[in-house]
């Protein structure tokens, strides 16, 4: 039996009384009029950012323009094309002379550079580190 004194009244924060009412939880970052977390467990927070895809480590199923995923690794570097293995085992190949914008996203000019700064496998997982591989 638990005694009054060691209830948890911080789970209950924000007018939400315990009723059968759904009161959402307004601590919860990245709350809005569409996604609402109404649960005011410890791990609200972190299955919240899952399920609105806000959290960086893990791929929504539905990509859209200007979504942003982790590069895990990139392999098979020639001179014109690189293959890079995203979060959640996403595998693309980019044409380099195709994607222009790719290279200068991360501040190369042109093709030739940018690859020769991958060459050796330190220099990649530099450049995987580092926060411009998001």
């Amino acid at each position: 039996m638990i005694k009054l004194d060691d209830f948890n009244w911080d789970k209950y924060n924000n007018k939400y009384s315990g009723d059968t009412k759904l009161v959402p939880n307004f601590s919860i970052k990245g709350s809005s009029a569409k996604n609402k977390c109404f649960s005011r467990e410890s791990y609200a927070q972190k299955h919240f950012d899952i399920y609105a895809g806000q959290d960086a480590k893990s791929v929504k199923k539905d990509l859209e323009k200007g979504d942003c995923i982790l590069m895990d690794d990139i392999f098979d570097i020639t001179k014109n094309t690189i293959v890079i293995e995203l979060s959640g085992g996403l595998i693309i190949t980019i044409d380099l002379n195709r994607e222009k914008k790719f290279i200068q996203l991360f501040g190369y000019n042109n093709v030739e550079d940018f690859t020769n700064q991958l060459q050796s496998r330190e220099s990649i997982n530099i450049f995987l580190n580092s926060s411009n591989a998001v």
